[in-house]
């Protein structure tokens, strides 16, 4: 959506530019400055032009990528999972990776082997909704996992 504001945003600026030099070069047909005008304001648009390409470019292929997140989420969904720390006995591991505009977390958690799948859904639950409350347009996947034996 932004870039498509920066080229409407692009093509008013250029049709004002180049209606201002033609009414320009009209007025003052005396002055032979005059004649450089245009293809200045053409150089201008074509390099804003491309800079908008560049910009959609590289936003587009972001989005499209996986990645890893920065460190500053990592520390936010270990920070959630500190909160929700009685719900469940270990952390096992963290998956985290962003996909587009999504931020997708996959939490390998241990839970006691006499709890109910119920409470392990509701453990679930109550982890995931602390996540999504601190990480918008986060996709929260938590797997639970057997207690280790020793």
């Amino acid at each position: 959506m932004a870039a498509v504001g920066k080229s409407y945003a692009a093509g008013t600026l250029i049709c004002t530019l180049l209606t201002l030099v033609l009414i320009g070069g009209s007025f003052s047909a005396n002055h032979p400055w005059l004649i450089y005008l245009d293809p200045a304001a053409s150089l201008i648009y074509i390099g804003f032009v491309l800079y908008t390409i560049y910009d959609i470019t590289t936003r587009a292929l972001a989005d499209l990528s996986d990645r890893t997140l920065e460190e500053a989420l990592q520390l936010v969904i270990l920070r959630a999972l500190t909160t929700c720390h009685e719900d469940f006995d270990q952390l096992q591991g963290i998956q985290s990776r962003r996909s587009g505009g999504l931020i997708h977390v996959d939490l390998l958690l241990e839970f006691a082997a006499e709890r109910t799948m119920g409470e392990v859904y509701a453990a679930g639950d109550r982890i995931t909704a602390a996540l999504q409350q601190e990480i918008p347009h986060c996709c929260v996947k938590v797997i639970p996992r057997r207690q280790r034996t020793p």
